[in-house]
């Protein structure tokens, strides 16, 4: 995993959600401020205690976590998955001091909710359709944006799915891939996370992590589409894992606590 990517990520996250617009950066007319009012249940929906990412209690214990490579990454890719699954719940809505963005024919009529807000002639549209939520960045003086971020969540917060786009190319970034995806599903009794940064890099991983009713779970680990490494954990903290190539397994074992 690259945690400098991932840093950057939960800092971009953060960046475009919550930046307020300064007084005067833009005339607001005769358009209202935001009111969270039909965004805080959409929020706190995700913060009820039934959609929370559990490690069996074993594996929360530092002792134990730091045991092996292995549950020391069980350990921190289900804490990143949360940290993920909160933070989206939290920042992916306008900041309050929003205004109501004008409708333009094109990307915004007649019936759509959308606000917008930003610093230094940039500005960010925040559009809510029946299908999801979607951020657009514009460039000072541009007429046209870039998609950003497009997110949809269920009422119940049940399902979640987070797409962050590539808005200014760069070294192994081309313009519009994505830069990373999240994915949130809750199936029965159990909870199912996919989430990977820098998706443009073949060689930076994404993972799946699936956790059960009695806290047993397991974690995959993808390179360029590739399952790379498959680890399997129980209700008291043991478990097992698989090294691959090209779908052949290469090195297994398993530990204790």
């Amino acid at each position: 995993m690259r945690p400098l990517c991932i840093l950057l990520i939960l800092s971009a996250m953060i960046m475009y959600s919550c930046t307020s617009t300064p007084d005067g950066m833009m005339d607001e007319g005769d358009r209202s401020m935001i009111t969270t009012a039909e965004y805080d249940a959409l929020a706190r929906a995700c913060q009820e205690d039934e959609h929370h990412l559990i490690l069996t209690q074993p594996l929360t214990e530092q002792s134990n976590y730091i045991t092996n490579e292995h549950t020391l990454e069980i350990y921190t890719i289900v804490l990143l998955s949360e940290q993920f699954r909160l933070g989206l719940a939290n920042v992916l809505f306008p900041p309050t001091d929003a205004i109501i963005a004008e409708i333009d024919g094109i990307y915004i009529t007649a019936g759509d909710t959308a606000y917008e807000w930003g610093l230094d002639g940039d500005r960010y549209v925040y559009l809510l359709t029946d299908e999801g939520y979607q951020i657009t960045y514009y460039e000072q003086g541009a007429l046209t944006g870039r998609e950003m971020i497009w997110m949809t969540q269920s009422e119940d917060c049940d399902q979640v799915s987070y797409t962050q786009y590539v808005v200014e190319a760069d070294a192994g970034k081309p313009l519009g891939s994505i830069e990373f995806q999240y994915e949130y599903n809750q199936a029965g009794t159990a909870k199912i996370v996919y989430f990977g940064d820098c998706i443009s890099d073949p060689n930076s991983p994404s993972y799946n992590v699936r956790i059960f009713e009695d806290l047993s779970g397991e974690l995959e680990t993808e390179q360029d589409g590739n399952v790379v490494k498959r680890t399997l954990w129980n209700p008291d903290g043991s478990g097992s894992y698989q090294l691959l190539e090209n779908g052949a397994v290469v090195d297994a074992g398993s530990w204790t606590l």
